[in-house]
């Protein structure tokens, strides 16, 4: 399911999720209309993680959600960086309920294989390493880089850190995330497939 949320978030959110050391300060629009809604987002992980919140009561899953859209770097004396990026979470059960399969749950290996289906399709070669991610759990959380020729990183993928989980108050576990830049993808991809 894809969503679509506002490019603007709250300062509490962006906390949650660990994400104002990695970025510096997010940039704050002079006149917002609503508290909660102030800074443009500079990761698409707190909207996502809100909305799996939002959705945890109303059904037990599966869920499976992704958001396609621009974030907002600031850089000194200039307009900011609009980097394209997906991001996308998995979480609850792999499976509708049924005596026929177990109650296995979406975890790391579900989002790695998202993005290995993704990168298969648009003919990139990729590997993984592992990374430290402040809002993902240590030793479930790798970066993707494109493989030969050339090494880019591409983004990252793993599990949400129970910490950021319980910020956001989640009953769901484990919450699998991934991250990819658009334009990282674009620059390796061959261009045979590009179209």
């Amino acid at each position: 399911q894809e969503v679509i949320s506002y490019p603007l978030v709250g300062l509490e959110a962006l906390r949650k999720v660990n994400s104002l050391d990695r970025a510096g300060s997010p940039l704050r629009i002079s006149n917002p209309l609503a508290a909660g809604q102030e800074y443009l987002r500079p990761t698409l992980r707190a909207s996502l993680l809100e909305t799996l919140a939002a959705n945890e009561g109303h059904s037990e899953g599966p869920f499976r959600l992704f958001e396609a859209g621009r974030v907002f770097h600031p850089r000194d004396g200039q307009l900011p960086e609009e980097p394209q990026m997906v991001a996308g979470i998995l979480a609850g059960r792999r499976w509708e309920p049924s005596w026929l399969e177990g109650d296995g749950r979406l975890d790391f290996y579900d989002a790695k294989g998202v993005v290995e289906g993704l990168l298969d399709r648009l003919g990139i070669p990729a590997t993984y390493e592992p990374f430290d991610d402040p809002a993902l759990q240590p030793g479930r959380c790798a970066q993707v880089l494109a493989g030969p020729p050339r090494r880019v990183k591409l983004g990252v993928v793993g599990e949400v850190h129970p910490a950021v989980r319980q910020g956001f108050d989640l009953k769901t576990q484990p919450v699998a995330f991934f991250e990819l830049g658009l334009d990282a993808l674009l620059q390796v991809q061959p261009p045979s497939r590009r179209g």
